[in-house]
């Protein structure tokens, strides 16, 4: 993600500065206020940080502050054992490949619990490339609902 935040910003550069260069030569004036142009690029350089910065830390990621999120072995999530034989179909995967794209850290796994209303209720989702599958299980961890 950082490298097509890179590569858009490196864009927007491009069009800004052919911009400040192609408008004053076309319309036959000096820019009005070369500080505006200054200032919109550090702007720009700012947010192409701050968006650096958010994708290595992680923070762009939609989460609570109950929920964990794990690759492979979800440890924290108590007694749950997910078979690769009903996982993997659910993402398209073999039980085989299901279980070699899980060590190789291609299968990601978010262990959400309930609280208030739902408590006691467990959804777990899993992840490869473009395919997600949920389970939501009750209490005892038989699943509600699969999608």
């Amino acid at each position: 993600m950082i490298h097509t935040n890179a590569l858009i910003v490196w864009l927007l550069l491009g069009f800004f500065g052919s911009a400040y260069h192609l408008i004053p030569e076309e319309a036959k004036r000096d820019i009005e206020s070369p500080m505006l142009a200054y200032a919109q690029l550090a702007i720009l350089m700012v947010g192409a940080l701050g968006a650096v910065i958010g994708y290595t830390l992680g923070i762009h990621e939609r989460r609570s502050l109950r929920q964990g999120v794990h690759r492979g072995a979800a440890p924290g999530a108590g007694d749950l054992v997910f078979d690769a034989a009903i996982v993997g179909p659910l993402l398209g995967l073999e039980p085989g490949a299901f279980m070699e794209e899980l060590k190789k850290g291609m299968v990601h796994q978010v262990h959400e619990q309930g609280t208030g209303v739902g408590h006691g209720r467990r959804r777990v989702t899993f992840r490869y490339r473009a395919r997600q599958s949920v389970l939501i299980l009750d209490a005892l961890a038989r699943a509600m609902h699969v999608a």
